[in-house]
């Protein structure tokens, strides 16, 4: 069994630039009678690199030669076409594809490739890095195509380091990065059956680039497409901190790479600040256990889109704490007076209370001229007394409303007019049956009232007066028929994608933060508790992964309607 201690290892050189002046006798020859040599532009071990023009039409390739001396070596060759062939397969914009093959009368073998004039990747982190979130983000989600491409045609580069990336300028001006270099790549099925009699590598020879390779691809185990992503985490970490995870030769980083931890990015450069979702990301890529990395490029990407689209919930897939996200800054429509610097409103946490033990202080959102809006934490009494004050402006809100809507008061009955008796008094009790004069005198008319407002009870265009009790008709718009039924929610996909996946979780997740917040915290805990039961990453890792998350999303989001229903 091969270790750590005694690796044979041999790194395939990446193509050196020569100097252009010294003679080559190929420059200027014509291959298959269609590419002319024009230019060598570096060589390798198994062959020299020269950028050639078609003859018919003005277009460039990049044509790779078998050097002559290396024709009798049948491994060499068989790799040569191999790698021509895997070549072959792939054609995507981030990859760098094989568009031909041939061979010269004298037996010289050839295959053109598209030609790549951007900078190398190796000589921008020379000079750039480190280098901003926003970049490394883009950067990471075009090599993830890439790979993901290439994966998909059963084709592991094996070799996959910043030497080994162009980086272009594409018709918008955007950085493209392309992959090339397929010398070493090999087949899946080759990868996963290490002591297949078709294995082009020698028994017990690891190759590739000591400081991008996985654990299992050093000690020579069986490995798949996985080894890429490692190789992809060590570049992203390169980008964000400009230094490599571990110092040393070739045998030491190897060795690293299997037995030591990922250092953190402040342990390598200390005082440096860098996305925490993004090096999160980079220590995922770079885990030992190849079952611990993403299932493939394509779930990587999908890990960086959520990053950059919702923050929060690319926290809680990667297990970074949410108070440690930096969450994108609030742009205020228009600057407000600076008399009117009151709090304009009073949000919650941005930050959901089940992603943390606590929960953070509240956010007063404060208008300030020429600087649009500023956050700041609002203290726990200034946040009883808005929230007191919040409570009894609905009160009084509530009462104008009720007094407003309540019907108007029936008119008394009316009255028999007043009668006004003059008796004539007689200094004796007069009897019972007597009968007595009396003088009736008519009162004067009532006095009358205003005409009542239009729209006013009493009015002739005023509407009925509903009575207490009595639950008004609904107000139906035009063209709708009355009493129709509401639109049901849209159905759940059969077969949910990663994408879905992760844009209910982070609905969910702000449903039950807005759920907890509005009522007592017991009243959210068992959906809290089966909300963080869910792992992303894992959720969207299969088909079956995917629609088993979906349903528990979808079960979750109506246990939080239900908490909404009148008891």
């Amino acid at each position: 069994m091969t270790t750590p201690e005694n690796l044979p290892l041999r790194a395939e050189p990446s193509v050196q630039v020569m100097d252009l002046t010294a003679g080559d006798p190929l420059i200027g020859m014509v291959l298959s009678g269609r590419y002319r040599l024009e230019e060598k532009l570096g060589r390798g071990t198994t062959g020299a690199v020269y950028l050639a023009s078609h003859v018919n039409f003005s277009r460039k390739f990049a044509i790779k030669v078998l050097h002559a001396a290396r024709a009798d070596d049948a491994k060499l060759v068989r790799r040569f076409d191999r790698e021509a062939e895997l070549g072959g397969l792939v054609s995507h914009a981030n990859v760098i594809s094989v568009i031909d093959v041939g061979e010269t009368p004298d037996g010289t073998r050839y295959m053109v490739m598209e030609l790549a004039t951007g900078e190398n990747l190796a000589v921008l982190l020379q000079d750039e890095a480190p280098m901003a979130a926003p970049r490394v983000l883009h950067l990471l989600r075009e090599l993830c195509e890439g790979l993901h491409h290439a994966h998909e045609r059963r084709v592991i580069h094996r070799d996959f380091k910043p030497e080994n990336i162009i980086v272009e300028r594409d018709d918008h001006g955007l950085e493209l990065p392309r992959i090339v270099d397929f010398g070493i790549a090999i087949a899946r099925d080759e990868a996963e059956e290490p002591d297949s009699p078709d294995r082009l590598t020698t028994h017990g020879l690891v190759l590739g680039t000591p400081h991008y390779m996985a654990p299992e691809q050093a000690t020579g185990f069986a490995m798949d497409h996985r080894i890429d992503l490692f190789a992809l985490g060590v570049i992203a970490f390169e980008m964000l901190s400009g230094v490599l995870p571990f110092d040393g030769s070739g045998v030491e980083v190897a060795r690293a790479n299997i037995l030591v931890p990922t250092p953190r990015i402040a342990e390598r450069v200390p005082g440096l600040a860098v996305d925490p979702l993004l090096e999160a990301f980079t220590r995922l890529l770079m885990a030992k256990d190849p079952t611990a990395r993403p299932v493939g490029a394509n779930a990587a990407r999908e890990l960086l889109d959520l990053i950059e689209r919702d923050p929060l919930a690319a926290a809680a897939a990667l297990g970074v704490p949410a108070d440690a996200v930096v969450l994108p800054p609030i742009v205020a429509v228009a600057p407000a007076d600076r008399a009117a610097a009151p709090p304009m409103a009073f949000l919650p946490s941005p930050t959901a209370p089940f992603f943390t033990r606590s929960a953070p202080p509240s956010v007063e959102v404060l208008a300030v001229p020429d600087e649009g809006v500023r956050l700041r934490a609002a203290p726990p009494r200034r946040r009883w007394v808005l929230a007191l004050a919040g409570v009894a402006a609905l009160a009084a809100l509530g009462v104008v409303l009720w007094m407003a809507t309540r019907p108007p008061r029936p008119p008394l009955a009316p009255v028999a007019a007043p009668v006004a008796m003059a008796m004539t008094p007689t200094p004796t009790p007069t009897p019972i049956d007597a009968t007595v004069a009396v003088e009736v005198v008519e009162p004067p008319g009532p006095t009358p009232l205003p005409p009542p407002l239009v729209g006013s009870p009493g009015h002739p265009d005023a509407p009925p007066p509903i009575a207490r009790g009595v639950v008004a008709p609904p107000v139906v718009a035009p063209g709708l028929p009355p009493h129709a039924p509401p639109v049901p929610p849209p159905a759940a996909p059969a077969d949910p994608t990663a994408k879905d996946v992760a844009s209910l979780y982070a609905d969910v997740g702000r449903e039950l933060q807005r759920a907890a917040a509005a009522r007592e915290p017991g009243d959210t805990q068992a959906l809290a508790i089966r909300f963080r039961r869910i792992r992303l990453a894992d959720a969207m890792a299969t088909p079956d992964a995917r629609r088993d998350a979906f349903a528990a999303l979808a079960s979750i989001r109506r246990g939080i309607a239900d908490l909404a229903k009148p008891r």
